[in-house]
């Protein structure tokens, strides 16, 4: 296991200007708990467990349900940059400890968190940046040619995939595993690395911890640049209801692959009784110094 390590200058100058950034516009600072009862929602990501004696816990994947929890009791703009934890190979982009910085606005949308990081990533190039932006719905269309909302079943999904060359597929592969195969294959290769892209509005299915917009999509967005995705936000989940029914879908999931489902997010679920409509963005620092290097 291995961390990234940046030059301690550029480093230390790199998060006193996102501070700065955040202070100037009236967000709090705040601390939430690194070592959780439960350290992730989605059944892709793997938390690195903790035992003691008898007692075990989690180190979390992002501080999300902690912010949530306390952004339900004091409704005001925050963020938090911290450690995170990932159980997942090394990568030249990716180590299972790296560094994040997650924000919330109360009583606002993914439309106001997507200028913020407009602003953001202009304040730190000290740029003007002729940001690109597309929903989902429109770069598979253009891309592939698939339009997903018409898409119902996994069968038809890995069909399509299969004739436009989509690789490493297989029959028991969910209609979620074919998305991010296009994705990664087809999409994410085809977007512009010189100036940042803003894609949004995924399908409701992958945007577990968003608000639906409609019966298909979700309000979520990621920005990429220079062949990295930095950032995912969303017009948070407001619904209990909802939660366990997406909970109970991750969890299904995660059986499929032979794994066992992650605790239920109580922190989270009793959160949601009382949080404001808001919207969260969660940003990888070290891809975020990585893209900023000329």
């Amino acid at each position: 296991m291995k961390a990234a390590m940046h030059p301690p200058r550029e480093w230390a100058h790199f998060i006193h200007q996102i501070r700065a950034f955040f202070d100037s516009r009236g967000f709090l600072e705040v601390f939430t708990p690194s070592l959780v009862e439960a350290g992730a929602f989605e059944n892709a990501l793997d938390p690195l467990k903790v035992t003691t004696g008898t007692e075990s816990a989690e180190l979390h994947t992002s501080p999300e349900m902690e912010m949530k929890a306390l952004l339900s009791s004091h409704p005001e703009p925050i963020f938090q940059i911290c450690k995170c934890f990932r159980d997942d190979p090394d990568t030249s982009i990716h180590f299972k400890e790296f560094t994040m910085l997650e924000f919330y606005r109360p009583h606002c949308t993914y439309e106001d968190t997507r200028r913020d990081m407009k602003e953001l990533l202009e304040t730190l190039t000290q740029e003007s940046l002729a940001f690109e932006e597309k929903s989902i719905d429109q770069l598979f269309r253009e891309k592939t040619g698939i339009l997903l909302e018409r898409v119902k079943s996994p069968a038809e999904f890995l069909q399509k995939a299969q004739e436009i060359g989509v690789s490493s597929l297989s029959a028991s592969d969910t209609w979620e595993d074919i998305f991010f195969r296009i994705m990664i294959e087809k999409i994410e290769p085809s977007l512009p690395v010189e100036r940042p892209v803003i894609v949004y509005d995924y399908p409701a299915s992958v945007s577990t911890l968003s608000q639906p917009k409609g019966d298909f999509w979700g309000e979520r967005f990621e920005i990429f640049w220079k062949g990295m995705e930095l950032c995912n936000g969303a017009t948070e989940l407001l619904s209990e209801e909802l939660l366990k029914k997406r909970y109970a879908f991750e969890s299904a999931e995660r059986k499929k692959l032979g794994k066992a489902p992650h605790p239920f997010p109580n922190r989270l679920s009793q959160a949601l009784k009382t949080l404001p409509p808001c919207s969260g963005v969660a940003v990888g620092l070290d891809r975020l110094f990585w893209a900023l290097k000329p």
